[in-house]
């Protein structure tokens, strides 16, 4: 009993030793001579281990290898524990002193939580190991203590330590196992969001070196990812640091990216500082070729639309233009037959055939009017010139389209041809604002036909070198909850079946187009749409 060593640490020690030395001696100073070496090329190459995988672990989290770097760190700090516990003198060695820069690189590297979570598991080791060296004495010097007892303590303290190190050991790397996981789930989403983007990104740290980059990126540089990580970004984009520091500090800027064995491909560059990490630069790629491709297909598609808003509103209106051109032609009908009754009876009145004529010219006329705001209306603007005209024309023919649709339901359209502003010249691309003004009557008329009092009114004003055309309804205004969506692409708030129109968002940019804008009018109490145009030349 008296020889037996109480610290688990010597236990084990002492089993390595004797199994160790028992092929070279068994007794005398070589013992003495031999345990001196072991001990001290034991602790030595631990401490030489710990270093060079915390070394290690640093080198390859600087090659951002950091799962090969997660591993070293590990090694590290668990022949630290294992050494310095272990092999060298118990729990309180001033040995573990050399080991600290090693463990606090290792915990350094292997990040916050996992620092933690090792730092942890050696203080509760230590706190059992210690526990066992207390209990243990009172244990074997007790009454119940024999032979037995002594040799199932050494047994318990030399294989209770090893367990509990395995079974931290095995929670620790299941917990690595996990973050791992989560980590490459999450690189593997990153990289998805980046790669699905239809723009380059490439992703610049302080040193002007490239440590991202997504598909386009590669299709407009014509490199692979391999090559554009770690190469300079001024380098691949053929600019100076200045422009891009310039794109940075502006709204971007258009360069010719030159591409290994191809044509050099137009790009527009846009620059910004990561936020929450400025050592970082996100630099976006606009292919021009593409963009460009995009705005024609936009604008086709824009021209279809409009083509199509035009056959609705025409095929909305068809029953009752089909009854406003049949009524003067039948006041024409009647007109001439009684021209003829009267000339087959001689009775030639000049006054009576002059007045018969001027209603006869008045009603074709009328006819004419009509004709000429479909044809306004479903004709292609493409291709139109301004033409120095008044508003005036281009309101009477569509409010004459619209007329008896409005009067079939009672709706009365109300135009001051009194007010000269109606009559000022100036010029504009009359289609395009005549299939703007005929758009907002049919929304109006929608609206006016739900109302008691059922009125439009175009009203005319000239302000500042501007011309407004006002198209005012009988409702109170537009609600609130949709204010600000009515001038969204294809947003109506009509029934299925009566039609689109334009549009106010087609509207809005046709009256851009003019230089001028199309704006609804809040302060009004009824609902009023405005189009305002410039009237310099």
């Amino acid at each position: 009993m008296d020889s037996l060593d109480l610290k688990p640490q010597a236990a084990i020690r002492d089993l390595l030793l004797q199994r160790f030395l028992k092929v070279i001696t068994v007794s005398g100073p070589p013992y003495l001579l031999m345990t001196l070496m072991f001990e001290t090329l034991w602790g030595f190459s631990g401490i030489l281990t710990a270093y060079l995988c915390a070394m290690s672990a640093w080198v390859w989290r600087w090659k951002r290898r950091n799962y090969v770097a997660s591993h070293c760190a590990t090694w590290s700090l668990w022949f630290a524990v294992a050494h310095n516990i272990w092999f060298t003198g118990g729990s309180h060695s001033p040995v573990m002193l050399w080991f600290a820069p090693a463990s606090l690189l290792a915990i350094f590297l292997l990040g916050r939580g996992w620092g933690l979570a090792a730092v942890l598991g050696a203080v509760l080791y230590i706190s059992f190991i210690v526990l066992i060296e207390k209990l243990a004495p009172n244990l074997i010097r007790s009454d119940l203590g024999s032979g037995l007892l002594a040799e199932t303590y050494r047994y318990l303290s030399v294989c209770l330590p090893l367990l509990v190190s395995a079974s931290f050991g095995y929670l620790t790397m299941w917990q690595y196992e996990q973050a791992r996981s989560a980590l490459d789930e999450s690189q593997r989403w990153f990289r998805g969001i980046i790669d699905s983007l239809p723009v380059g990104v490439i992703i610049e740290n302080q040193d002007g070196l490239i440590v991202q980059g997504n598909r386009e990126a590669q299709r407009i540089v014509g490199v692979d990812l391999e090559t554009l990580q770690g190469a300079a970004a001024t380098a691949i984009l053929g600019v100076q640091n200045s422009e891009l520091a310039r794109s940075i500090a502006e709204d971007g800027q258009d360069i010719d990216v030159s591409r290994p064995g191809q044509k050099a491909l137009p790009v527009h560059l846009n620059a910004a500082k990561l936020e929450g990490f400025d050592q970082f630069t996100i630099i976006s790629l606009v292919n021009r070729n593409q963009q460009k491709k995009l705005e024609r297909e936009v604008k086709e598609k824009e021209a279809k639309a409009i083509v199509a808003a035009r056959l609705a509103s025409l095929g909305e209106m068809a029953g009752g233009i089909a009854h406003e051109i049949n009524n003067p032609l039948a006041i024409i009908t009647g007109y001439t037959s009684r021209l003829t009754r009267l000339i087959h009876k001689d009775r030639y009145e000049p006054d009576h055939f002059i007045k018969l004529l001027g209603n006869i010219d008045r009603t074709s006329k009328r006819i004419s009017q009509i004709i000429n705001g479909l044809r306004i209306i479903s004709r292609n603007s493409d291709g139109e010139g301004y033409e120095y005209q008044a508003m005036i024309q281009v309101v009477e023919d569509i409010s004459g389209v619209s007329f008896e649709k409005f009067n079939s339901h009672g709706v009365e359209i109300r135009i001051d041809r009194e007010n000269q502003d109606f009559f000022e010249r100036f010029y504009f691309r009359r289609v395009q604002v005549a299939q703007v003004l005929m758009n907002l009557l049919n929304n109006a008329f929608h609206a006016a036909r739900e109302q008691a009092d059922k009125w439009i009114e175009i009203q005319a004003r000239i302000n500042n070198q501007k011309f407004q055309l006002a198209v005012i309804d009988s409702g109170s205004g537009v609600p609130k909850e949709i204010e600000e969506k009515i001038f969204d692409p294809f947003f109506t708030t009509k029934e299925v079946g009566e039609g689109t129109g334009l549009g106010l968002g087609i509207s809005r940019s046709m009256i851009e187009d003019h230089g001028g804008q199309l704006f609804l009018d809040q302060s009004s109490p009824h609902t009023r749409f405005v189009i305002e145009l410039p009237m310099h030349e």
